[in-house]
């Protein structure tokens, strides 16, 4: 296995773990959280869930 298979097997691993992907990107050392998501950007599916909750909260007051 080479270097760049642990690496890329280490930011899939945090990315699947709930890891912030600017936390994920600044780890592996990506220019930009854009390559992250365009490269690992299937990983993270409860993202646009998690965003998609927030917003009804803030628009119909469920919670805080």
């Amino acid at each position: 296995m080479s270097s760049h298979d642990l690496k890329h097997t280490g930011v899939a691993l945090l990315a699947v773990a709930g890891v912030d992907p600017s936390e994920i990107s600044r780890r592996a050392g990506h220019s930009s959280v854009a390559f992250t998501y365009d490269r690992y950007g299937h990983l993270f599916p409860e993202i646009d869930k998690q965003a998609t909750q927030k917003l009804d909260k803030v628009r119909w007051g469920l919670g805080s």
